[in-house]
């Protein structure tokens, strides 16, 4: 496992605005990649984080079970409590709940604790 032991932060800032440039153009697997990516360096971009959002809300419907629980857990590696994209994900992986394995359920669980935000709905569904 290789580690990153210097981080450029003109680099990643400069990649942070290249992506919010073109962020309209990214699918919910480049949105998802993106806050993670940023999220393992324990990088917390506002304007990045807020865009992705902003780019997630319409297409919600598209993410696959990893890219909603990979995004959450994103959000709160981060500290960023965005409730309208907590519960637009919330929502879509109760609509999903049988697609949803051990390490969806777990890094969204574990999100959701963290950012002290609770879809009572979700719960229940991963409850029975």
């Amino acid at each position: 496992c290789a580690r990153i032991a210097w981080l450029d932060a003109p680099l990643l800032a400069s990649i942070a605005a290249s992506a919010i440039l073109r962020i309209e153009q990214f699918d919910a697997q480049n949105l998802s990649n993106t806050a993670w990516a940023f999220a393992v360096l324990s990088i917390t971009d506002a304007p990045l984080m807020s865009a992705s959002s902003a780019a997630a809300l319409p297409i919600i419907h598209e993410f696959a079970p990893q890219n909603l629980s990979n995004t959450v857990w994103a959000f709160a590696k981060c500290a960023v409590q965005d409730f309208p994209l907590l519960h637009a994900i919330s929502s879509a992986s109760l609509a999903r709940i049988s697609a949803l394995d051990c390490q969806n359920i777990a890094n969204t669980v574990w999100s959701c604790a963290i950012l002290w935000f609770h879809h009572v709905p979700l719960l229940d569904g991963l409850h029975s």
